[in-house]
Order: C-alpha cells, then structure tokens, then sequence
C-alpha cells in the first residue's frame, strides 16, 4: 500500500533548525526529509532551504520557503514563527476544497437544524465524506438533537482560541460523529458567528478533508458576502420557507438580496401545523421553483421532547426531503 505522507524536504546542517522543525512535522503528520544544503530535492513536495547557508543561496529551489533561528526580511525565524511555516505546508499539501452546502430557514422554528443534520446523512449514505458544521451562536447545539452532548470530541468553544493552522484530517478525525458524519457543534458554552475570521479557517479546513460540508446556517448568515466567505457556490444554497404570513415576507426580503447577486436559492416549503398558505403560493410569489414539501412528521416533536434522534430514520418526510435535495445538488441518485 503506497504511503500517502505528506513530504517536507529540509535543506540544512544546522541541528537546532532540523530540531525545531522535525518536532513541527512530527506533530502535524507529516514526514521530514533532511538533505546537504545545495543538494537535490525531489521535484514533489515543499521545500525549506536554510537561509544561512551559501550553497542554498548558490543553488537555490525557486518554491523553496527560507527558514532561519534568526528573524530577518524575507525569512521566516524558527520556532517564532511555525506557525505561518506550518500554514504554507499545508497549503501546498492540501487536496482540493470540497464543496460547502448552506442550509438555512427563513424564520426559526421551521425545522433548518433537522433538514441540515438528514441532508448531510443523505450525502453521506450516497458515498461522500460529509461533515456538518453548526453556525447557530447562541443555540444549543446540534449535538443535542443528534444525541452528541456527551460524545468526546471538539466543539466550537474548543477551537475559539485557536489562531494558527487546522490540519484538515486531524481535525475531521478529532471531531464526534453521526451515523458516520463528522460534526461540529456549539454546545453550552456557546458558538461562533458566521463572520468570525475562526469560521473562516475552520470551514476550509473541513472543505479540505471532506467531500461536503453541510453548514447549519442561521438567518443572518444568508448575508451573500457571508455567504462568498464561508465558501458557499451560488448554487449550494437550500432555503427553507414556511406555509405562514411570516415566512413569505422574510423570504421575499432574503431572495431580493440573494438574486442581487445572482444567487437562487434551492427553495423548500415547510408545511405548519396551522398552515395559512399554500407552500407552492409562497413559491411562486418568490419566483421560485419549489424543490420539496417538508410535511410534519407524526412523533417527531415527541422524540426531540424524549432526547430521541428523529432524524433520518425510515421514509419520513424529513428522510425523502434530504434525498431530494441532495439529488438537486447531484449528490445523490
């Protein structure tokens, strides 16, 4: 079986430097190859050339990265600065982002965290590694409904203070799991807002350890720029309308800036217990084709009130839904 290892090659005889920096590698996953300044490198791979020694400067690597013990211009001091050293590794080492799947409801209490969480089941039954983010920062988590609380693992809180580089697989791997979905979730302590540079950071991370992310993304996260930064496509977005007053008149307000620019939405209705429209009415006043009709499901309410999971069990309205919309998305047969 091939070794798939990332590769970092270090040209240097400085022992403090190949210290520092195979400490680094050993940490983040990565393999450390040392060779003689001015030597040969393989042509695949980052390069660190020390930049105190002559012949690395005689012979120089053009994609080289110039690392010293010393700070100076144009060379990144070792271990002052790892961190910037460890985000150019990754950048070079890292697979092409997957995509980021926004799920969001157009008032609350339409059921956008049970859509998101069964949306991201039925990406992942369909062959993809998924992972489902929530956005939400003051709810109490999508670990709740997915019985998560008291699975190990971190969450949003954990990773707050963190600045430096995620490393995509060791953060998808550390994070708890659903039904085989890698999840972060705010908990007590609290989430994160969509436009903190964290969620940034850490959304890219997952998009590069993934095949999907599905994020559970609270109304003011529809914002487009919000929508542009976390990575989300123009045709990646689900918008979840419902069969109220209410509902009609935000979704109008949210389409209208999300068709400023050239975002439409996938448009789901969401049928309340005392509906006083017609979901397709909604739709075609929005100007939108309706994607699906999310009915209510007998027992869902109950099994949230109990601590049951009643996401994606059998072929409720809430499981063909998801389908549906991950077959829109072409996720899915």
């Amino acid at each position: 079986m091939p070794d798939n290892t990332p590769t970092v090659h270090l040209r240097t005889s400085n022992q403090e430097l190949h210290r520092h920096l195979d400490r680094m590698c050993a940490l983040a996953g990565w393999r450390l190859e040392t060779y003689p300044p001015g030597g040969e490198v393989p042509g695949r791979g980052v390069v660190l050339d020390d930049a105190d020694a002559p012949a690395n400067q005689e012979r120089p690597i053009a994609r080289a990265v110039a690392v010293a013990t010393q700070p100076r211009a144009g060379v990144l001091a070792i271990p002052g600065e790892a961190a910037t050293v460890l985000e150019s590794i990754n950048d070079s080492h890292a697979p092409a982002a997957g995509r980021v799947i926004a799920v969001a409801g157009v008032r609350g209490g339409l059921g956008t965290t049970a859509l998101a969480a069964a949306l991201a089941q039925a990406i992942h039954r369909a062959g993809h590694r998924t992972a489902l983010v929530d956005l939400d920062p003051v709810g109490g988590g999508v670990e709740l409904l997915l019985g998560l609380a008291h699975d190990p693992g971190p969450r949003w809180a954990d990773l707050a203070d963190d600045h430096g580089a995620f490393i995509p697989q060791r953060l998808r791997l550390a994070l708890p799991t659903w039904q085989g979905v890698a999840v972060l979730s705010a908990d007590a302590r609290g989430g994160v807002d969509c436009d903190e540079p964290i969620t940034e950071l850490v959304i890219t991370a997952l998009a590069r350890a993934c095949d999907v992310v599905v994020l559970d993304l609270p109304r003011h996260g529809l914002a487009p720029l919000v929508l542009t930064k976390l990575g989300v496509r123009p045709e990646d977005l689900v918008l979840l309308v419902g069969s109220d007053l209410r509902s009609a008149v935000a979704a109008e307000a949210v389409t209208v800036a999300l068709r400023a620019q050239h975002r439409v939405p996938h448009l789901v209705g969401r049928v309340t217990r005392t509906p006083a429209l017609a979901v397709g009415d909604v739709a075609a006043a929005l100007g939108l084709p309706l994607l699906a009709t999310l009915r209510n499901e007998r027992g869902f309410d109950t099994a949230l009130a109990h601590g049951v999971c009643p996401v994606g069990v059998g072929r409720g309205s809430l499981t063909t839904t998801a389908r549906r919309i991950a077959a829109a998305l072409h996720l899915a047969q």
